[in-house]
């Protein structure tokens, strides 16, 4: 793993250093965009997981549902003080969704009425986490409550 890891690291070199001949120099956003997203060699494109205790780095989702929890008990006072038929919210990269699985988990059984006017949206770059996403959610993706 540490082999392809380093064969990935190198591609991804060597294509940032091609891009800069071809065009000249590039932005440090452009730079960033590469290394994180690219779609073969970006750190978010590679089969490893990456997030949580396997992975490189944790999230307050990834340690315990009480963070989502206390997020969803949040959003549902909220959108009673809003009012309105629909209550939208929207992740940008939701990672191995489990965020929106402890929100949703919340929502349906602490607050019904909440939950029924309830639709999420993730919007994901990383194609695992994509599927990850999608199998996770499965169930509540069945009940039209969440979308990509």
């Amino acid at each position: 793993m540490e082999k392809e890891k380093r064969n990935q690291e190198e591609r991804l070199r060597k294509f940032i250093f091609s891009q800069i001949e071809e065009r000249g120099p590039i932005p440090f956003s452009q730079f960033m965009d590469w290394c994180l997203y690219h779609p073969e060699y970006g750190y978010y494109s590679s089969k490893s997981i990456r997030i949580g205790r396997e992975g490189d780095y944790y999230t307050s989702p990834c340690v315990h549902p009480l963070f989502g929890h206390l997020i969803a008990k949040q959003l549902s006072q909220m959108a009673t003080l809003l009012g309105g038929k629909t209550f939208d919210i929207i992740e940008m990269g939701g990672g191995r969704g489990f965020l929106c699985m402890d929100i949703l988990d919340w929502s349906k059984k602490k607050a019904p009425s909440f939950y029924e006017h309830l639709q999420y949206h993730l919007i994901e770059t990383s194609s695992h986490f994509f599927k990850e996403q999608k199998e996770r959610l499965s169930e509540f993706e069945k009940e039209g409550k969440v979308f990509w």
